[in-house]
């Protein structure tokens, strides 16, 4: 049918009209394109511009709490007043800077998104934490740069001495570091909540970030620590007598090292009231003369390699690791000799001595000649000394380390309040190093000596345990100069573990006596020969299976119990230019934890034996074939196995995995 002029024209009409639609819906499209991809240009331009501000405020924030590695610690104490307000006005900015870029992540909407993702998920919490985790330590840390500031403004009191001034410092700061100590509380909750496996440059930032907070609860604690001890220990409340036992360590035993010299010091108001310095063999000759020859036997590996039919005394009262035990023999035999101390025994040894002498600088011990001892040289002119000891037992009047230490007492008392930060820093340092050990009578004092970590009593850990505790009983100083190491491989299994335990001791004695006095060498070395008596202290479940010298199977000599803890115990003797490696081969029960899910947790607590260096340590985990390995710390930090340090403090290791099959 054909159509009408009419239809033809409404068609075309019709036709025109969609042509122009389709024309105006394009038009529309286009410009709602162009006004989408304005709209996305602004937005990258925005989020651009609010990012780089982020990263400046990030940049510039961290910076400052880096510099805290350096700044905020105990000796910055001592700095200028102008240096210190300029630390308290970079933590100011800092802490602005940070709570600007926590709002940015709060509010930011790619970050909403990136938090949703699977795996950029991870490292964008993880960015919000490490930024959470930075404010709050600068947040913290300004509460603490205003007691930096204070104490830089503390004018000195002519009428009070610098102890006297130092625990009145402390005293007035009491409540403005309980305030530091509640925000570290914050944020080392904040440290936990960040996730792990960031990527390297997070990582690392993180990383910075929780060395400023450490540097921040050294301080803390190295306030408590001075605030709590302090007062009661230098007799601000009544007079306090104390034990000093000066431990020689080139003589070693598992207290620190022979006790060679003791004093009686009183303490009151700060000052030294009174103070008597005697060599052991003194006292061990009155003790002799007053009792008619008494005789105490001492324990069994002690009198068979050492003292024979001699009386256990006061020089080898540190036979045992646990120092209050050595506190309590040591002033037994001290008593004896009609000497008494009612308050408590502080012990100390040459590396505390060293370490002392770096804060206070050299001293004079008038009573030899005048000879000077700086910390460079102590080593020698002790053994130099010690030497004449040997020959002349107590003269002049008093062994050489008993007049040492009654000068190194008098120059730290005398310590100006400049040098206090520096002071109670080294001291805290000593007591995590075994280095000075504390026991008191007073159950309060005591306690806090518990937890601060001074009391060098045998730790009671969770999990395994182990300490090595070496005792020369060949009456030299060689332990001067021995190498020691200690490899410890663990095996563990469904609750128990296995341990192999190598301690290795090599004699450079060839080495060392070259070109010096064969007199000297022959009064302090003998004839270079080392008499070991190494004894294993495990958790008292513990079941030896074998103990090997130099790879050959010879078995314990001790198998016992001390206290809490099972003992195995052996002596080897290390001729000059010798080495040898004491095995124990053993198991540990009930160790092994069951965890969630299949995992399982191994911890082993290291303890350091009192006196001993930084001995390598290298400590093995091998687990069955297959198995998956979730996380490996050392002291609380994330590490790899093996784990290789050393043992200049305590170590605590753990390891979660899971067995194949689980």
């Amino acid at each position: 049918m054909t159509a009408t002029a009419g239809e033809l024209r409404v068609r075309a009409h019709t036709a025109r009209r969609r042509v122009a639609a389709v024309a105006r819906n394009q038009s529309v499209r286009r410009w709602a394109a162009r006004l989408l991809i304005a709209a996305l240009i602004l937005f990258v331009c925005v989020e651009a511009v609010r990012w780089v501000s982020f990263y400046r405020h990030v940049a510039r924030a961290q910076d400052s709490l880096v510099g805290l590695e350096q700044q905020l610690d105990l000796t910055s104490l001592a700095q200028t007043e102008q240096a210190a307000t300029d630390v308290r006005d970079r933590l100011a900015l800092a802490d602005a800077d940070l709570s600007r870029a926590e709002d940015h992540l709060r509010t930011d909407p790619l970050m909403a998104v990136a938090r949703r993702a699977p795996v950029l998920g991870t490292q964008a919490t993880g960015l919000a934490e490490v930024v959470r985790l930075a404010h709050a330590t600068a947040f913290t840390a300004r509460a603490a740069s205003d007691v930096l500031v204070a104490y830089s403004r503390q004018h000195d009191d002519p009428t009070r001495s610098a102890v006297q001034e130092g625990i009145a410092f402390l005293d007035a700061q009491s409540e403005a570091m309980a305030e530091v100590r509640r925000r570290l509380t914050v944020t080392e909750e904040a440290r936990t909540d960040i996730p792990g496996g960031l990527a390297g440059p997070l990582q690392r930032r993180r990383e910075r970030v929780e060395r400023a907070v450490v540097r921040m609860d050294e301080l803390v604690t190295g306030y408590e620590e001075a605030h709590a001890l302090a007062p009661s220990l230098l007799g601000f409340d009544r007079p306090r007598t104390y034990l000093l036992l000066a431990q020689n360590d080139t003589e070693l035993y598992p207290s620190g090292g022979l006790i060679s010299n003791y004093g009686i010091v009183t303490f009151q108001d700060g000052q030294i009231a009174n103070m008597r310095f005697e060599y052991f063999v003194d006292l061990f000759r009155r003790w002799q003369q007053r009792s008619g020859n008494e005789y105490v036997a001492p324990p069994l590996p002690l009198k068979q390699y050492l003292l024979r039919d001699t009386s256990w005394a006061l020089g080898e009262a540190g036979w045992y690791p646990d120092f209050p035990t050595t506190a309590q023999i040591a002033s037994g035999f001290v008593a004896k000799g009609g000497a008494s101390a009612r308050d408590g025994t502080i012990a100390i040894d040459l590396r505390f001595v060293e370490a002392l002498l770096r804060v206070v600088g050299p001293v004079t011990v008038e009573d030899y000649g005048g000879v000077r001892v700086d910390a460079d040289h102590l080593d020698e002119v002790v053994l130099e000394q010690t030497r004449s000891d040997a020959v002349l037992p107590g003269s002049p009047g008093k062994a050489f380390l008993s007049s040492l230490a009654e000068r190194l007492v008098r120059a730290i008392v005398a310590t100006p309040r400049t040098r206090w930060p520096e002071l109670i820093k080294t001291l805290g340092r000593m007591g995590a190093e075994r280095h000075l050990q504390l026991n008191f009578a007073d159950t309060a004092l005591q306690d806090l000596a518990t937890r601060y970590g001074f009391d060098g009593g045998i730790v009671e850990a969770p999990g395994d345990y182990l300490l090595l505790a070496d005792a020369s009983v060949g009456s030299t100083k060689l332990n001067l100069i021995l190498e020691n190491a200690i490899d410890v491989r663990v095996t563990p299994g469904e609750t128990d573990a296995r341990l192999r335990v190598a301690y290795t001791i090599h004699n450079p004695f060839d080495e060392w006596r070259q070109g010096r006095d064969p007199q000297l060498v022959r009064a302090l070395m003998l004839d270079g020969v080392y008499g070991s008596y190494l004894r294993l202290y495990a958790p008292t479940q513990a079941r030896l299976i074998d103990l090997l010298v130099n790879g050959q199977s010879v078995g314990a000599q001790q198998v016992d119990h001390e206290g809490v803890c099972a003992v195995f115990g052996r002596y080897t003797p290390v001729g000059p230019g010798a080495t040898s490696v004491v095995e124990f081969d053993y198991e540990s029960a009930g160790v092994v934890e069951p965890l969630d899910n299949g995992w399982k947790r191994y911890r082993l607590y290291l303890q350091k034996q009192a006196g001993t260096g930084a001995i390598p340590l290298i400590v093995h985990v091998a687990l069955a074939a297959g198995a998956t390995v979730r996380s490996v710390t050392l002291d609380g930090n994330a590490s790899a196995l093996p784990l290789q340090t050393d043992l200049r403090q305590d170590r605590s290791i753990e390891v979660e995995f899971r067995t194949p099959g689980r």
